[in-house]
C-alpha cells in the first residue's frame, strides 16, 4: 500500500528514543511512528556463526584464523542458496509463501535492486549481502564491531572494535576485491591507536581522506574529539590528533560538513568544532527543556545541519521529536536561528546522495520524502521490529528490517522500492539481530 500524504498537513506526538534519532523539515513534513513495536520477544544473544560469536580475549587468535578460512573460500560459493555453503545458522531467503503472515504483504514482482549491503550481524560479525539476495557472507567475525559507516565514494567501511578486553579502536576494510586475493580481502587496518577503553561514532570528512571520532581513557569518562586519516601508519603517519577535550561523557552523534572544515556534534544541543585549530564553539542550539538535541545530520550539497530537537506533546503527555535545522554558514551570534518541524518519533534518518530524498524510521513505520515537493511516502508498516531503513546508491530501493515469514520473530533483512512497491524479502536468519546498514553501489 502506498500513502502519499502532503507533508505540512501531518501533526502527530511521539515518544522520544535516546538511542535514535529522527527529521522533519520545518517547511516540509516528517516522519511519524506512533506504536511500540508489537512484540517484545528476547532475541538471542548471541549465535554460533561458524563459533565465532565470542568475543573474548583468549578466542581472539583462533578466531582471527577461523575467520580467515571463511574468506578463503568466499569464491568458491557462488551464492547462499546452497545450505552447505552457510553459516551453521544461515540459510538461503525463499520465496515468500504467505503474504497473509507479513506485517508487510510481498509483491509477487520482486525488486531490481543492485549492489551490495552491509551490516552488524548479531552484535559481533560484520556481514555482506547483494542486494538482489543471490549471495550473503560473514567478511569480519568477532571483536563487537560497531557504528559501521560506508566512506562517501563507497569504497570504505569504517567502525569501531575490540583489540583487547579493555581497548577499542577505529578501523577502516576496503571494500575492493577485484584483483585481490581471497585470503586479502576485506581485511581490517587499524586507525587508531589512543589504547582507550571507549571509542564512538567514526564520521568521515566529506572528501573521504579523513575520519573524526569521539574517545575516552574510561567506559564512562570525558569524550575527547580525535581526527585521523585512514591511509598512513598510526600515529605519526595518519595524522592522528586530539582536537578538542569536552566536558561530556556522552555523545549522541557526529558530522562534518560538505567543505571538511567543522565536525558538529551532539551531547544535549549541538556543537561544532574548527578542524583546523580545534576551536570548540559555544552550543549552537538551545534545548527545549523535555530532553535533547541529537543525530546531527549534514545535508548533501547544502549549507544545512539537521537534527532531532525534543519537544512535548501537551495533547497526549508525551515527549516527542521535532525535525530541526540550522544553516552553518552564520557562525556569528550563539545559539543560531533554528528552524522546527512537527512533533515525530523516528528513530533514525538518511539522506539520498544528492540530498534529494531522505528516508526515516522508527519503531514500526518507515517513509521516503522528497525534500523538494510537499510529499511523503510510506514505505514500510506495522513492522515487528525498528525497520533501520536505508536507501539505495540510486535511491531507487529502500532497505530495512523486519520479521519474516512464520511465527518465529527473527529479524530478516527486506527491500521494497521507494514508492512502497514490489517488496521482497531478502534472508532467511534462524536466529540474530541486524543493525548499522550500509548500501554500497559495488
Amino acid at each position: 500500500m502506498k500513502l502519499v500524504l502532503p507533508l505540512r498537513n501531518w501533526t502527530s506526538a511521539f515518544r522520544f528514543s535516546t538511542r535514535y534519532s529522527a527529521l522533519g523539515t520545518a517547511f516540509l513534513l516528517v516522519f511519524l511512528v506512533a506504536c511500540s513495536p508489537a512484540s517484545t520477544e528476547t532475541l538471542p544473544t548471541a549465535v554460533d556463526l561458524n563459533a565465532f560469536s565470542t568475543n573474548d580475549a583468549a578466542t581472539q587468535q583462533s578466531q582471527t584464523a577461523d575467520a580467515a578460512k571463511v574468506i578463503a573460500t568466499r569464491n568458491a560459493q557462488s551464492t547462499l542458496n546452497a545450505p552447505s555453503t552457510l553459516p551453521p545458522t544461515w540459510t538461503a531467503a525463499p520465496q515468500p509463501t504467505e503474504p497473509s503472515a507479513q506485517p508487510n504483504p510481498v509483491s509477487p514482482t520482486t525488486v531490481a535492486a543492485t549492489g551490495t549491503i552491509y551490516y552488524i550481524f548479531n552484535g559481533d560479525s560484520i556481514a555482506m549481502l547483494n542486494a538482489d539476495g543471490s549471495h550473503e557472507e560473514l567478511i569480519l567475525a568477532g571483536s563487537a564491531p560497531a557504528d559501521l559507516v560506508l566512506s562517501p565514494d563507497g569504497q570504505w567501511l569504517a567502525f569501531t572494535q575490540k583489540v583487547s578486553d579493555t581497548v577499542r579502536e577505529v578501523f577502516v576494510m576496503s571494500l575492493k576485491t577485484d584483483g585481490v586475493p581471497a585470503d586479502q580481502q576485506y581485511q581490517p587496518r587499524q586507525v587508531s591507536c589512543l589504547g582507550f577503553a571507549n571509542v564512538v561514532y567514526p564520521a568521515w570528512a566529506a572528501d573521504g581522506h579523513s575520519l573524526a571520532f569521539a574517545a575516552s581513557q574510561a567506559l564512562n569518562g570525558v569524550l575527547g574529539i580525535y581526527t585521523a586519516d585512514p591511509a598512513g601508519q598510526c600515529p605519526v603517519g595518519n595524522h592522528q590528533r586530539g582536537l578538542v577535550q569536552t566536558q561530556f561523557k556522552f555523545i549522541t552523534g557526529m558530522a562534518w560538513d560538505i567543505n571538511n572544515k567543522y565536525v558538529y556534534f551532539t551531547s544535549t544541543t549541538v556543537y561544532a568544532v574548527d578542524t583546523a585549530n580545534g576551536t570548540l564553539y559555544p552550543p549552537l542550539t538551545q534545548t527545549t527543556g523535555y530532553g535533547p538535541d541529537f543525530d546531527p545530520v549534514y545535508r548533501p550539497n547544502s549549507t544545512t545541519l539537521f537534527y532531532l530537537k525534543t519537544g512535548r506533546d501537551d495533547q497526549s503527555a508525551t515527549n516527542g521529536g521535532s525535525l530541526s535545522q540550522v544553516d552553518t554558514t552564520a557562525f556569528a551570534t550563539f545559539p543560531l536561528q533554528e528552524l522546527r518541524g512537527t512533533l515525530l518519533l523516528a528513530l533514525e534518518f538518511h539522506f539520498s546522495g544528492d540530498g534529494l530524498l531522505l528516508v526515516a524510521s522508527g519503531t514500526q513505520d518507515a517513509f521516503v520524502q522528497n525534500m523538494n515537493v510537499d510529499s511523503a511516502v510510506s514505505v514500510v508498516q506495522d513492522a515487528k521490529f525498528a525497520p533501520q531503513a536505508i536507501l539505495s546508491p540510486d535511491a531507487e530501493t529502500v532497505a530495512y528490517v523486519d520479521a519474516g515469514v512464520g511465527p518465529k520473530l527473527v529479524q530478516q533483512l527486506w527491500i521494497v522500492n521507494r514508492r512502497g512497491t514490489n517488496r521482497q524479502q531478502l534472508t532467511s536468519h534462524k536466529e540474530g539481530t541486524i543493525s548499522d546498514m550500509n548500501w554500497a553501489a559495488q
